[in-house]
């Protein structure tokens, strides 16, 4: 009997669509990557307060710092880069709108 595939855990999927996307909304990230919203959200609010990633006055999100293929890990306090071993703590300012 053949086996099947490992699953890819949403995170992994997330991650992926993120990295080729150059702007994108959570709806659509979540639609690409076969996850829930609320999680999609969750992801991307957690890399936006550590700075991975920037939300436009449009609405949309930009990846700012690829870092590799391995998804960040969100940890207490801040998100840890899987790919570099480097920690990016969550700031805490106000989110930064900037024009597309």
């Amino acid at each position: 009997m053949a086996k099947r595939p490992a699953k890819t855990c949403s995170r992994v999927r997330l991650w992926r669509v993120l990295r080729v996307s150059e702007l994108f909304t959570t709806t659509e990230l979540a639609l690409c990557a076969g996850a829930e919203l609320a999680t999609a959200r969750a992801f991307v609010s957690n890399l936006g307060r550590a700075g991975l990633v920037e939300r436009h006055k449009s609405g949309y999100w930009r990846l700012v710092k690829d870092t590799g293929p391995k998804p960040p890990e969100t940890r207490r306090g801040g998100v840890f880069d899987t790919n570099t071993g480097v920690f990016y703590p969550y700031k805490n300012k106000r989110r930064r709108l900037i024009n597309v």
